[in-house]
Parts: C-alpha cells; structure tokens; sequence
C-alpha cells in the first residue's frame, strides 16, 4: 500500500501535534505545508515542480536527492509547488507548462495528461489544493488535525492519526441506500474522515477544507459518432501505451495482463502487445556489464554480430478449473497462463490477518481468488476494470431518451430485450409484456420529480419492502428505471437507523433537485461505486511491487465516452463494437504515434453499431478468445457496420459484375436482394438479360440526343456492361452540388425512374447520383431480431450495392442510347425518407417512381414519393409506373 499524506494550515496548535511525521515517509517537500509519500513508490511515480518568481519551471523525481537551492524555506507567497504521485504519461515539459497554467488558478488541465494519478498543487504557504481524478480510482481524504488540515489518498493512515472510531451511520447507509448520495454524502466508515467526491478539488486555504467541482462541465451526450469513437480509441491507446513503457522491478515480469474479465481485457491484452518495451528485460536499469579486458593476441579476440534478441513475453492469466484452454489466436507476445481459481471467502477467518484496506467492499469475498492471479501476471498488471461502466449504457438512460423526444431509438435495446425474454419466458411475455413494461417503466422515470424519489424511498425503507426479485430480465430492468433503490440489505437493519435514513431522506426531499437526467446521474454515481470496489480490490490483492492497471477508469478515457450519444450505448453489441474499433485501429504490430487518431466511421441517422468492420487481424492486433469457456477472455465480437466507411475514389470497391440472364428486378424492395454471384472474368460473361419493361417515348420525355442503331433485344449497349462493371459503389452520401438525383431500390418502378433520371441529366448536360438506402432498424421486424437484423446489416449492404449494380445495367442495357454521362452510385444507411430529403437538399431534380398504390395504400404503408413531394426543397419529378398490359 502507498499513498500521499500531508498538512496544511496557519500555525499549529500544538507544537506535540505539529511534529507528528509518518513513519518510513519521504518528504517531498518541507516549509509550513508539508507533504510526504509513504510506501513502495517507483523512482517514475513521483514527479516534483517548482515555479518560482522570474525563472522557469523545474521539474525533478520525487526520490532524487533534494536540491540544496530548492529548499522550501526559500518559498515565498508567489512559489507554485506541483507533486504528481502515480502512472502519468506527461513529460516534463508539459508538467512545466501545467504548472506555470496553474499559476492563474486554472486547474482542469492539470488532470488531462494520460493515465491515472493524482495531483497536489501548492501556492505559496498557506494555501493547498489536492487533485483526485474523475472516476473515483486515486480518490482523496481530509479530516481536521492540530488546528488546520491534514489529508491523504488513503483513508485508514488519517484515521489511524486522530483516532477516529467507526461510523456506524455511514455504514447502514451503505448497506440501505448504496445508491443514494444524499444519505451517505462525503462521509467515510471512519466517523470525521470526509472523503473528497471524484470531479472535486479539496482546496484548503488558511487551514480550512473546501470541495469544489473542477470538472463542472461535462460532455453533453448526442454529438457526432465518428469523433467520439475516435476520441476514445486515442484515449484508450494513450492510456494503455504510457503503462507498458513504464520501467518495474527485476523480480518479476515486467508486464502481465488479466484475461478474466471479458472482452475488454482482451482488447487491454492485445493493445498490449502491440506496444514496443523499452530496450533490456527485467533488472535493465543497472546497465550492461563491462566485458572483461584482454592484452594480446589470444584465441576468442573475434565476436560475431549478436542476433537481435528476442520480445520479451507478455504472460496472459486467466482463471479456469483446467488448463486446456489455449488461445484462439496467434499473439507471440502473449505467454497463456492458466491459473486454478481459489474458493469465495478462502482466507477471510482473521481479518486483521492480510492487507488492511480503506473500506469494506463486495470483492473482498473473491480476493484469494484475484490475488492468485495477481501473483502469476507481471510488475505492471493490467485489468478490463471499468469498461462496462464506462461504456455501456445504463438502464436508466432509456428515460434521457424519452426526455429529450428520441423515443424511436428505444426499438433496437427493447428488441433484444423481448428477444431474451421469448426465449426464457415465452412468446407472449416477450413479445408484449416485456416491451410494454419497460417502456411504461421508462416513461415514468422521465417524469419523475426528485423529491418525490427521495420521499418514495424513505417510504419503502420505513415499510421494510423485501426486494422482490424479477422474474424476467424485463421485470428486472424496470424494477432499476428509479432514481432511487434500497440495497438488498436493507429489510434486515434495526429500526433505528431506517428511520434515521427515512428521516434524513425527507428533510434531503426539500432542497434543490439535481440537474443532470436520470440516466446520466445513474451511472456516474454507478462508476464511482465500481472505483471504489476496485480501490479495495488493489489494496487487498495488489502484490508488494506490483502495479494493477485499469486503463478504463483513467480521466481521459471517461472524458471521452462522455462523448458518445445515449442512442450508440443502448444498442445490442456496442461495447464489443467498440472495443473492435480500438483494436483495429493499430495497422502494424506497433501501436500509432502518440496523437494519431484512427479513422472512425461516420454517423448515420439511426446506427445500429458502434463501428465499421476492423480490417483482417495481425498477429498482435486480433481479437482473443479463450476455449472453450467464454468467460476467460471472450473476443469483441466482429464489429457491426454503422455504416461502412467512406472509400477513397482511388481505393474504392469495384462494383460486380452485372447479373446473370436468370435474375429480375424484385418487386418486394432491396432486403429481397440475394448477394450476386461472383462473376467470372473474362469476357465470357453472360450479358444481363432484357428487363422485362422498356422505355417508352411517349410517356412525355425530353427529347434525348440522336438515338444510335437499335439493338436486339437483351443485348447490352456497347459500353454499358464495361461501365458498371468498373464504376465504383460508394458509401456515403452524394456530395453536394447541381445534380439529377434518383432513389433505386430495384423495383420496377425504381427502374422507370432511373431511366427517367438519365435522360433528365443528359438533356440538362449534369452529373447523375443514384443513392440507395438500407434501413437496418425497419420498425416491422419482430421483437427479439434486433441481433440478427444488426449482424446482417454488413451482408445487406453488400446485397443492395450488388443490386444496384444491377438495375444500372438492367437500364442500360434496354435503352436505345447508353447513359454516357456522369455517374455515381451510392449506399447509405438510415431511414429511406430522411436520407433521400437530405441528399436532395441544392439539387436541380429530384426523380423518383411510385408504385401505384391507392390513398388507402399510402396512409398505411406510406409512400416515398409522397414525402417528397411535400418536404423536398428541390424539383420533383415522379414518374408512375405504366399499367400492366391488358389492364
């Protein structure tokens, strides 16, 4: 255990206090205000900076020897003294820079730089200011002492300093109301200990405390996709690369990952190992030996070039009964370790006999289990910790969509939701119940007041409601769409303290309401508990020397899925679609530059994944997986395309071939597209055969250019077959510009459309785009598809670029004169009607088709042609489909 101590105040009251000094600390510095680091702390974890008046910044190791001229007797009320205690990945130079900021007062930057740390920032002699960061991982204590402040990042040392005794309060309340802020507040389990809350500074001025937000303006969720995924991919490596290049002590590995916690311990595992170790293995901090000196010609006075030595192995632990399983990939990097699990509770007969941790915590029941695998990883040992809560959307977030009128982007998690419920409880409590009840559920979250909360939890305390578990995982998440909800304990406390909490909570009812949605508050607060259970989990099973890693609780890494939109977390998949694209971000076994931010896909109207399908796996940046037990390292699974990439004109996919005699447009919309067949090269192709219309020239089209030779019937025009079997498909919207723009989605009428579209845009000498829409969240599919429609979306898009490479040559190839102008195909995703009237935004014509139906026909099923007609901003052209023939 390590940690940072120190006091500040006026004068002390007592000089017997004043002199009170931990034992085995370091001083870090000295004058009015002291500061010490007490326990096993590495030479790199302790970065000390000094401003004074007309110089620059110094910045030295905590644990060098002390400069004679930085003694702290020479401060003066204009010296800034900065300690940044932990894994941080500034150099010196921003440290610097940081501090010389700070001098304005400004303190947020200084909790931007990469990885997890704490800072603690001096001004002067009398005034201090402590730094813990945003999740609750390096968290921070204070508690008054001989006549000022003292504090530390632990909070059992101040405790042990002014003997402090238990707070029997604090801990019914977390045993009642672990959710609740309002009843356990900054109040720790030892009673006048206060703990600083995450996202707060503890500024302490002429001795007295005070906490104030640094971090009081965070992301608003619904912005773009793209930069968001990008934000977090650059996050993420940064985090993960300033923890493997680290130095460690030579009696272990240098560095170790935990493959016990799912995909996103696969995901730190791989990025792992992707990212260079610096030169030597352990113990290369005491430099190479001196070769032994030789006089003379002697036999051996020649030595060949020695063979570049081998990466040193990076051990991966997983905890399984057997030691059968293997990984699934090639990672010559990663050195499997299977390590038998230990009972729950083993080694808990004697508290007082292991480590001694801040506060108790639910871990502490798998800690032998945990400490076993701790002991076989390496020096720095990094964990998954923190990814389900950073990233995945929590229940009560489907109440901040229904508040801000995004009701529709609730179909896909209800979808899945119903789906596991059909499979467990039956069609009919899957299909309707599920549905209906946590929608109702969700509705009443978002109008809920506060107060009111608060004065229904007091209620259920005082009437002691046993929690009644869901029989469905349904019931189960609308019984957590509260603000509020009583621990699993609390039916068994005395009356005493219940009625105490149910007091408090009433008298808490009358003050100010929190601003932040339900969703969003809900899983703050979820993402400080889990910070703290993990802070007991390194106490408790951290090994001497030892470093646990937590990559996903760093501040930069929150900061940036703050960014993500609500509607991206609640999709099935996302956190394993994301996850995906921060491994295929590095394209080379070395992880990118720091900065480099890879490419991210682009946001479409309603995303049905997170990402865009990672390129082929390297050895070191794959997805890893365990057989056959899929709770050791299950992979990301593929990512589900949002939609695919822009391509490149230079790199773009070539369209295929044109369809084969037998095929006909479908009359039941692009998801009726089958993929094509590949075709084979050569120019024994067969030709696209006749369509089974053909233009008229009487239905009133401007007259078009000189026609050519009449062809035979299902005879391709010269060039056409050639031009769309080059022309590329691309998967973005039109650009923008003077264009003829004409939706296809293969029917007949579509068909007529676009033979309309290409004489308008030959007689008006301008480019042509056909855009076609795939909607990967149709509102008619079944409850419980929402899987299968999301992993079928990359395999849709295929199908519908293939088709629309079809109806171009259908068209083509029944014209009297090829299409010879510009023209471009397009592929997006989103909602038909939304999409097309946002690619006919500044267009010259807008050429759509219809399918003839009636009124009652289009109030049902709606009608494209219709939207358009009344919402477009350009030209509209419709064009009817003719009657059949005896009609």
């Amino acid at each position: 255990m390590r940690w940072l101590t120190g006091w500040s105040g006026l004068t002390a009251a007592d000089p017997t206090l004043a002199a009170v000094r931990p034992i085995a600390g370091t001083l870090l510095w000295g004058g009015p205000n002291p500061l010490w680091a007490v326990g096993d702390w590495r030479p790199d974890e302790l970065r000390l900076a000094v401003l004074r008046p007309g110089g620059p910044a110094t910045v030295r190791g905590g644990l060098d020897p002390h400069d004679p001229a930085d003694s702290a007797d020479r401060d003066t009320p204009a010296t800034l003294r900065l300690a940044v205690a932990g894994r941080c990945g500034a150099t010196d130079r921003e440290i610097a820079d940081g501090l010389a900021a700070a001098r304005g007062g400004a303190l947020r930057h200084l909790t931007h730089w990469p990885g997890s740390y704490t800072v603690v920032l001096r001004t002067g002699t009398r005034s201090t200011v402590l730094l813990p960061d945003l999740s609750g991982a390096q968290p921070g204590f204070h508690t008054p002492f001989a006549g000022g402040t003292a504090y530390a990042t632990a909070a059992l040392p101040l405790a042990d300093l002014v003997g402090a005794p238990v707070d029997a309060a604090h801990l019914a309340a977390r045993l009642a109301t672990p959710e609740t802020p309002e009843t356990l507040g900054d109040r720790t389990p030892y009673r006048g200990v206060r703990r600083v809350p995450p996202g707060h500074a503890l500024g302490i001025r002429g001795g007295r405390a005070d906490c104030t937000p640094y971090d009081d303006q965070p992301a608003e969720p619904g912005g773009a996709e793209a930069p968001a995924v990008r934000e977090l991919t650059r996050a993420l490596l940064e985090a993960v690369r300033c923890r493997v290049r680290a130095t460690g002590p030579a009696d272990r590995p240098r560095l170790g990952v935990d493959l016990s916690y799912g995909t996103a311990s696969a995901t730190v595992a791989l990025l792992a190992a992707a990212v260079p170790l610096p030169p030597g293995g352990p113990g290369a901090g005491a430099g190479p030996e001196r070769p032994a000196a030789r006089t003379g010609a002697v036999k051996g006075s020649w030595a060949r070039r020695a063979e570049p030595p081998e990466p040193e192995t990076v051990p991966a632990v997983t905890l399984a009964d057997h030691d059968g399983l293997a990984l699934a990939v090639h990672a010559p990097r990663l050195r499997h370790l299977v390590v038998p699990p230990a009972a729950p509770y083993a080694d808990l007969a004697d508290p007082l006999a292991g480590p001694l941790t801040d506060e108790p915590g639910p871990v502490l029941a798998d800690a032998a289990r945990y400490a076993a695998a701790h002991r076989a990883g390496g020096a720095d040992h990094l964990t998954g910790h923190g990814a389900r809560q950073v990233l995945d959307g929590h229940p009560a977030r489907l109440a901040d969509l229904v508040r801000s009128g995004r009701s529709l982007d609730l179909l896909a998690p209800l979808a899945a939701l119903a789906g596991a419920d059909r499979a467990t409880a039956g069609a009919l409590t899957g299909t309707l119940h599920t549905p209906v009840t946590v929608l109702r559920a969700a509705r009443r979250l978002a109008r809920a007041r506060y107060a009111d909360a608060l004065d229904d939890l007091a209620l259920k305390l005082t009437l002691r409601q046993e929690p009644v578990p869901g029989r469905t995982m349904g019931r189960a998440l609308a019984a957590d769409l509260t603000w509020h909800r009583p621990g699993p304990a609390a039916h068994l406390l005395a009356d005493e303290p219940l009625a105490a909490l149910a007091q408090h909570l009433r008298t808490a009812a009358r003050d100010g309401a929190p601003t932040e949605a339900p969703g969003a508050r809900r899983a703050r607060l979820a993402l400080h508990r889990h910070a703290a259970h993990y802070r007991t989990l390194v106490h408790a099973t951290e090994q001497h020397g030892q470093r646990l890693h937590a990559p996903f609780l760093d501040n930069q890494v929150v900061r940036a899925a703050r960014l993500l939109p609500d509607d991206l977390r609640l999709q099935p998949g996302a956190r394993h679609a994301l996850l995906a694209t921060v491994l295929a971000a590095p394209a080379a076994p070395t992880c990118p530059p720091t900065g480099a931010a890879p490419p991210a896909p682009t946001r479409t109207n309603r995303p049905a994944a997170a990402c865009a399908p990672p390129p082929p796996p390297s050895p070191t940046c794959s997805t890893a997986r365990c057989s056959p037990k899929p709770d050791c390292s299950t992979p990301p699974p593929p990512a589900r395309p949002s939609p695919p990439p822009p391509t490149p004109p230079s790199t773009s996919r070539p369209a295929p071939s044109p369809p084969s005699p037998t095929w006909s447009p479908p009359n039941s919309g692009c998801a009726a597209w089958p993929p094509a067949a590949p075709a084979p090269p050569g120019p024994a192709c067969p030709p696209p055969a006749a369509p089974p219309w053909k233009p008229d020239p009487a239905r009133g089209a401007p007259a078009p250019p000189p026609p050519a030779r009449p062809l035979a019937s299902g005879t391709p025009a010269p060039g056409a077959r050639a031009m769309t079997a080059t022309l590329p498909v691309q998967y973005e919207a039109p650009p923008p510009g003077a264009a003829v723009l004409t939706g296809c989605d293969g029917s007949d009428a579509a068909l007529w459309a676009l033979d309309r579209a290409m004489t308008e845009a030959e007689a008006h000498h301008l480019p042509l785009y056909v855009l076609a829409v795939v909607n990967p969240s149709p509102t008619g599919y079944p409850p419980g598809m929402a899987d299968l429609v999301q992993e079928s979306v990359e395999r849709l898009t295929e199908s519908m670029a293939d088709g629309l490479c079809r109806a171009v040559a259908t068209v083509q190839s029944a014209r009297t004169r090829p299409y010879a102008g510009r023209l471009a195909l397009h592929v997006v995703l989103g909602n038909v009607v939304e999409v097309l009237l946002r690619a006919a935004e500044g267009r010259h014509t807008l050429v759509v088709g219809t399918r003839g139906n009636g009124g009652f026909g289009r109030l049902l099923l709606g009608s494209v042609s219709t939207a358009a007609v009344h919402h477009a901003t350009c030209p509209v052209l419709v064009v009817p489909a003719p009657p059949a023939e005896g009609a």
